[in-house]
């Protein structure tokens, strides 16, 4: 380290630089150590406030190094940037290049000319004469490189990977011994964790004595963090709350002993933009959701998911992780592919955990005022924190300050939109987003690390670009983990036997699958058929099972007691829903004082005498409900809410189904508020349960007759309520007119035209699907496809000529679920004459029977695109339909048209255009849902995004004669950025391979030779 050098904006913090050489064969490893090193490393742990880091790179976005035309690149970086030899670490990075060479003005000491600017750079760090010497790390690929046989630069690479031998030589005595150490990794995967784990170890080594627990008269720079308050953390973020129900039987179940992982999608990585590489094999990072806990560790997140997805709960679980002292163990283990990384990064902070339901009836919101900055944030958060037990105000303030908080903010969507306080009109919601924008920037760059969780609805596009937290939703629990959590209830009730018999219970019942992905559902059956209760049917009848046997343990022989209870449960529950007559609430709160709910039981009694015989008052029946209904619970500052606000949901569409009239005028009213969707549904069950299946259809085509075209696009959330019902209707099975059928089609449709805002775009289509969507027809039927004109196309990156022949049809969407299926459905997997000789034979070997996610609900709507297919079975599916896969120079074609344009629709990209990374689905969509993404000429859709496309094409021809060369991959998909979605690009994958970005497109003419 430099020893008198220091960070100009801290004086007293050293300065450490660090060198980053390579070429750029390893830009996805030169893109991950640069993003560490300046935006995580120096916030670790351990470093913050300890020493300032700076990265010298010529390729720092944020100063961009003028190349003159005076001068070579390597003097333009050479006179922009300190040298290797005045850092204290210099990191070098070779694979298969070492780089352009520099001219023959620059020599050696000895004369001779160096290999590159690389080696320029290695050499000048290594011979520095300043004192101490820099630490020098040098690393290498040794994954093998490919080189075609007739690439056109294969000479040069072979130059350039024979230099990198030579460089490396050097490192070897004439022995064969080691010289000088070099650090190898075989892939771009391998390095990510390597380079962490050494800088790490070599910056303790530079940090000042008392940094590193050395002896010094310095007083430590990083507050503490209080035993009282990490005591009282553990005892309360380990409690499970069971509802009511008594399945405890003497023992205290504990988090620890149930949790299992919470997952998300993975981080958005860098891309290594290097023309003609293959796509290589999808790795798990790509292919499998990952750990929430292991982005936590990595970066803040704004997480959110719907109702009991598990938000709360993975909020206790990452605060446990934080303040533990070992690995926390189970004894049933997760699968490797899931199982939770040891967060580093989060030990050493000061856990906040701010339930913001508590948070926002607290704050004070002022009068009026729709503006907060951090300061008002940071106070508000220190005098909240300082009535918690152990922590002080003080502390808060001094940790958000150093950097070492780790700040839980969970519930955003149920802080009040509006409210009033004192007779104003208040905006908590609008006060706290404001002052978090303010505030982030700050606490982020000194280190903090932050988590926001709402419901989806809470926070919209605008407010969260404002923010610029990174979006991690949460996964529906995939089957692995529904039963790791079965196995791991019944472990833990010492009843191992039942594991079996329930898992095979949610397997056989279709029905039951929405309910067990989500994990307060799944612990809610797991309790009911521990008590011997019968499994529900659908989530209506689950909620009523719940709060039937909560009820039922909480008053055990007390029969006449129960429903009195009940009805003023749903009282209250409506009551906080709707509000007073003279201030009614257009959004539901979540959380309400204990006069509210006195005033709302005085309200219920005089308006159903029948259930309150005496003079019992209004207070003790409030005291009764709170201290054993289960259902209720109290909070702090003498306030009440429901146990979870989806059973406020449930129990205010129950009071509204006994007492509600004009219900026509409620649905129409309130499906314009996203907030009161899940109540709406609830009714909508229940009407169905108290009359029939008839009224919901009737009242289905009302409601539709409202939404005309410009109704659904200025506002989409009356028509996807809609669909919601009447999906819950077709999964009933109830015969639904088809009237309603082609009235719900053709609003989609225009929807879908007039590409209404995408969540709630996407949301119709899939529903869209489910009741028959009439753009997908039989992969047998010419009117599916799109005839491709002969003629001369411009092909690859250069738009050489090539002749199309003859016209031939091409799909016009990728081949969808419901395509698919018809194709199984036919005996697809079965029938040997489907398949070519490789085909057969890969299908005896892996045993498949459908594609891989078939049964995943994320990627299996009708009308999504299949994935998880590999070459052979989309092969032997178009063989199936009469057709074949398109030959790669086909599928360009198409997708260029002879006008040879960038992009399917011409040559500019917009972003949110087509399904690809910058729209933020995170998933495949329906097809078809990107109106101006179609093919300019042609109409065929989606051929950029959405998903990769096989084609019968071989990556590289040389490679005819090995059975696993690599086929071409066609087109992107969602989760790639916008350099991938242009027609030229291309990419390969093995023909065995399933990833669940990847599908096919067919056309129908006879297979070629």
């Amino acid at each position: 380290m430099a020893a008198k050098e220091t960070d100009t904006q801290r004086p007293n913090v050293p300065l450490v630089r660090i060198f980053l050489s390579s070429p750029g064969d390893v830009a996805e490893e030169r893109a991950f150590a640069r993003e560490f090193i300046k935006n995580e490393l120096p916030y670790r742990p351990g470093f913050l406030g300890q020493i300032a880091i700076e990265l010298i790179a010529w390729d720092d976005p944020a100063a961009r190094i003028p190349m003159l035309a005076t001068e070579t690149a390597q003097e333009s970086v050479n006179a922009a940037r300190p040298r290797p030899a005045t850092c204290d670490i210099v990191i070098v990075l070779l694979w298969s290049r070492m780089g352009t060479p520099l001219p023959g003005t620059i020599l050696k000491p000895d004369g001779t000319r160096y290999l590159s600017g690389t080696e320029w750079e290695y050499e000048d760090a290594v011979n520095s004469t300043r004192e101490p010497k820099p630490t020098v790390l040098v690393y290498r690929r040794t994954e093998e490189p490919m080189i075609g046989l007739r690439d056109p630069q294969k000479k040069e690479k072979e130059e350039q990977f024979e230099r990198v031998e030579a460089f490396f030589a050097q490192f070897r005595n004439p022995d064969g011994s080691i010289k000088a150490g070099v650090n190898d990794y075989a892939t771009a995967a391998e390095f990510k964790p390597l380079l962490p784990q050494h800088l790490e170890r070599i910056l303790h080594r530079l940090l000042p004595p008392a940094s590193r627990g050395g002896d010094s008269e310095a007083p430590s720079l990083q507050p503490t963090i209080p035993p009282e308050y990490v005591a009282w953390l553990r005892r309360t973020c380990a409690d499970v709350s069971l509802l009511g129900q008594d399945i405890q039987k003497g023992q205290a179940i504990t988090l620890s002993q149930v949790y299992v992982p919470a997952l998300t999608r993975p981080a958005a990585t860098p891309e290594v933009a290097a023309r003609g590489k293959a796509r290589a094999r999808p790795e798990a990072e790509e292919k499998q959701a990952v750990s929430l806990l292991r982005r936590l560790n990595a970066e803040s997140l704004y997480v959110p998911a719907p109702a009991g997805a598990g938000k709360s709960t993975f909020c206790r679980w990452a605060v446990l992780q934080s303040i533990a002292t070992a690995p926390i163990g189970h004894a049933v283990l997760a699968p490797d592919e899931f199982a939770e990384p040891e967060p580093k990064s989060l030990r050493g902070r000061l856990p906040l955990l701010v339930p913001l339901r508590d948070f926002g009836t607290d704050m004070d919101s002022g009068r009026g005022g729709r503006t907060w900055h951090r300061g008002d944030l940071e106070d508000a958060l220190a005098t909240w924190a300082g009535r918690l037990e152990g922590l002080s105000a003080g502390t808060v303030k001094a940790h958000l300050k150093a950097g070492s908080a780790f700040v839980l903010l969970d519930g955003l969507d149920e802080v009040p939109v509006s409210d009033t306080r004192e007779g104003a009109t208040v905006y908590p919601r609008e006060l706290l987003l404001s002052g978090l924008a303010d505030a982030l920037p700050d606490w982020l760059r000194a280190g903090n690390r932050v988590l926001l969780t709402s419901r989806p609805y809470g926070l919209d596009e605008a407010r969260l670009h404002r923010l610029r937290l990174p979006a991690a939703a949460l996964e529906p629990l995939p089957r692995a983990l529904q039963d790791l959590f079965v196995s791991r209830w019944f472990h833990t009730l010492g009843k191992v036997e039942v594991i079996p018999e329930l898992i095979a219970t949610i397997r056989s019942r279709d029905v039951l699958a929405p309910l067990v992905e989500n994990p307060m559902l799944l612990t809610a059956l797991c309790v009911l058929y521990d008590n011997g209760g019968r499994l529900p049917d659908d989530r209506y009848d689950l909620y009523k099972s719940i709060v039937a046997g909560v009820l039922h343990n909480r008053y055990p022989g007390e029969v006449r007691e129960r429903e009195p209870v009940l009805r003023r449960l749903e009282a209250i529950a409506l009551g906080m829903h709707e509000g007073e007559e003279d201030a009614p609430r257009t959004i539901p709160a979540a959380e309400i004082s204990w006069v509210e709910v006195e005033q709302w039981l005085a309200r219920f009694a005089e308006l159903n005498p029948a259930y309150e015989k005496g003079s019992v008052g209004a207070a003790i029946q409030r005291e009764e409900l709170l201290t054993r209904s289960g259902l209720l619970v109290p909070r702090s500052g003498e306030r009440a809410s429901f146990y979870h606000l989806s059973f406020q949901e449930f129990l205010a569409a129950q009071r509204l189904a006994r007492t509600g009239d004009a219900l026509d005028r409620l649905f129409r009213e309130r499906s314009a508020t996203p907030e009161w969707r899940s109540t709406l549904l609830f009714l909508f069950a229940a009407q169905i349960a108290i009359k029939d299946a008839q009224w919901g259809l009737h009242l289905l085509q009302r409601l539709i007759a409202d939404q005309d075209r410009t109704a659904v696009k200025a506002k989409p959330a009356p028509a996807v309520f809609i669909a919601e019902a009447l999906e819950l209707c077709l999964a009933k099975k109830y015969a639904v007119p088809e009237r309603l059928t082609e009235d719900f089609r053709r609003l989609v449709l225009a929807a879908i035209d007039d590409e209404i805002e995408l969540q709630a775009r996407n949301a119709l289509a899939l529903i869209l699907g489910r009741a028959g969507d009439p753009r997908i027809l039989d992969l047998r039927d010419e009117r599916a496809y799109v005839e491709v004109p002969s003629g001369t196309y411009p092909y690859g990156e250069k738009g050489e000529p090539v002749e199309i022949k003859a016209p031939f049809l091409l799909g016009r969407y990728p081949v969808t679920n419901s395509q698919y299926r018809t194709f199984m459905d036919a005996g697809g997997y079965a029938r040997r004459e489907h398949w070519s000789f490789a085909g057969w034979t890969w299908l005896q070997k892996e045993g498949a029977i459908e594609p891989r996610y078939w049964n995943n609900r994320r990627w299996n709507g009708p009308n999504q695109p299949v994935v998880g297919v590999s070459f052979w079975e989309a092969d032997a599916c178009c063989r199936w339909a009469g057709g074949r896969l398109p030959k790669e120079r086909e599928w360009e074609a198409a997708a260029r048209g002879p006008e040879g344009c960038e992009y399917p629709w011409g040559n500019d990209w917009q972003d949110g255009i087509c399904n690809s990374r910058v729209a933020g689905l995170g998933v495949t969509s329906t097809v078809g849902l990107f109106p101006r993404s179609r093919q300019a000429r042609l109409g065929l859709e989606d051929l950029a995004g959405n998903v990769w496309e096989w084609c019968d094409s071989l990556y590289d021809p040389e490679e005819i004669s090995k059975p696993d060369a690599p086929c071409v991959l066609r087109g992107g998909s969602y989760n790639v950025s916008s350099w991938y979605l242009r027609a030229t690009n291309r990419g390969g994958d093995r023909p065995e391979g399933r990833d669940w970005g990847v599908g096919f497109r067919c056309v129908l003419a006879p297979l070629q030779p």
